[in-house]
């Protein structure tokens, strides 16, 4: 537990020291209505001294793209902050999976209650997957559970039954009376019908009445008799055992042991009695569980790796619509421009022409690269060089070949121009026209899964009722 609060308390620690880490652009972030704009301090402090390589190796790809989608000439801090907002969006899943841990594993440790039987199941064995803790360090047990079983000749008397099983029990790790070299189990509570028991030994320097194998003995062995005493509504038996004892050997570990004393008890009982000391030192059991707080902080920081790689994808999807969006524009465009050239118009003005034709499109994509170039015209930029980056830039194949039949108007004059703009504009329509029936077999394409499934359902519920009438019949 202490490792996940000081997991906790570190991410806590993050967020406060960075908190107003660039704070102006944080603001910045946060007038343009970012989502994540509270966890922007801690992911710009990551990616200004922890990825560094990383940010730098990718900002050349990313302004690229971004380039393409917002037809801007500089994007640095949008590219920046789309890094950045990536960064966020793993912190923020790291931040959530390793608080949610924190309280699952608190609520597990919470309910968890010390155990001191197991139940016996009636038919089948189990397998039992426990803690313990001993001496303050905590050991997994893999604890094997017969089933039970009953007898046709149940035994009658409950202390003769008890005397039987109890010189096994007592035993615990050791092979044999004649053979004592490891602490003895010696239960104060026997059976389902828990008969008490209590211990005495004739020499407890040798061995104690807890079991307990004292350091005086020698090393050729130490007779010594222990005496049981089991009572059981008002009735007593008086059990005497003699041993012989040993120095105790260091050899049996906890799990062996824990699992030869239940093999030792009876299976015809309810429940499983587990040992309560081990080598003089109390035993405590608690149920296993999986620890789901930490495979639920591991699963968030795998989540949130896999989200900032894969988050790149939203750009290659947002750069594919606005090609196709462009694709859908260009005969338009190419059709505008080739009627406007012919009237005698330069091309700047044409384009200017188109605009004022088309206010409500210039928010699309390929009308405002028009604008961008005409901007940079009106700058002072040469037309060829502004329609060089007028084609880099819109990054079409199509719209590459446009710039450079209208770079031949600038050079050659307008006669040949508008016979190549024709014959463009015939390629474009039967572009548009192979994209749509692209467009209509990904939809159909799309549709195939949900009709399959309406098959199946259509069947089912032709089929069911059928049956159910053939079963009624018969």
């Amino acid at each position: 537990m202490w490792g996940f609060i000081i997991w906790d308390l570190l991410l806590i620690a993050l967020f406060i020291i960075t908190f107003f880490y660039r704070s102006d652009e944080r603001k910045r972030c946060k007038e343009e209505k970012a989502k994540l704009w509270m966890f922007y301090g801690v992911s710009m402090f990551i990616a200004d001294y922890f990825l560094r390589k990383i940010v730098v190796s990718n900002i050349e790809k990313i302004i690229k793209r971004i380039k393409e989608i917002n037809a801007k000439e500089r994007v640095e801090w949008e590219a920046y902050i789309y890094v950045v907002d990536k960064i966020a969006m793993a912190v923020f899943i790291i931040y959530i999976s390793s608080f949610m841990g924190t309280v699952i594993k608190f609520n597990y440790i919470r309910d968890n209650k010390e155990i001191n039987e197991i139940l016996r199941e009636e038919k089948i064995d189990k397998e039992m997957r426990i803690k313990a803790y001993i001496s303050g360090e905590e050991e997994t047990l893999l604890i094997d559970i017969m089933p039970k079983e009953y007898t046709e000749a149940k035994v009658q008397e409950i202390l003769q039954d008890v005397g039987e099983k109890l010189g096994r029990i007592m035993l615990g790790a050791n092979e044999s009376f004649e053979k004592v070299d490891s602490n003895l189990n010696l239960c104060n509570v026997v059976g389902d019908d828990r008969v008490s028991v209590s211990w005495e030994s004739s020499d407890k320097s040798i061995i104690d009445d807890e079991g307990i194998i004292g350091e005086g003995v020698s090393e050729g062995g130490t007779e010594v008799e222990l005496t049981a005493v089991l009572t059981f509504k008002n009735c007593t038996k008086e059990i005497k055992y003699k041993l012989v004892v040993f120095p105790e050997k260091n050899n049996v570990n906890l799990p062996h042991y824990v699992q030869k004393q239940v093999d030792a008890l009876e299976r015809s009982e309810n429940t499983v009695t587990l040992p309560r000391k081990y080598r003089g030192q109390d035993i405590k059991y608690y149920e296993y569980n999986d620890d789901i707080g930490l495979l639920f902080i591991i699963l968030g920081i795998i989540t949130a790796v896999g989200v900032f790689v894969i988050k790149d994808r939203d750009l290659d999807s947002e750069i594919h619509k606005r090609n196709l969006e462009m694709a859908a524009d260009y005969p338009e465009i190419v059709s505008n421009t080739m009627l406007f050239l012919k009237a005698g118009m330069s091309f700047a003005n044409a384009w200017e022409a188109i605009l004022k034709m088309n206010r409500e499109k210039r928010g699309r994509y390929a009308f405002r690269e028009i604008e961008n170039t005409l901007k940079k015209i009106k700058g002072g930029v040469s037309e060829r060089v502004a329609l060089e980056q007028y084609g880099r830039n819109c990054a079409v194949h199509s719209y590459v070949r446009f710039a450079n039949i209208i770079d031949q108007n600038l050079r050659r004059g307008s006669e040949d121009v508008c016979k190549c703009l024709e014959e463009e504009l015939i390629r474009a329509l039967g572009e548009r026209k192979s994209n749509a029936l692209k467009e209509g077999e990904e939809a159909g394409t799309k549709l195939l899964a949900p009709m399959i499934m309406m098959l199946i359902l259509s069947i089912v519920l032709i089929i069911v009722p059928a049956f159910m009438s053939v079963n009624t019949k018969l």
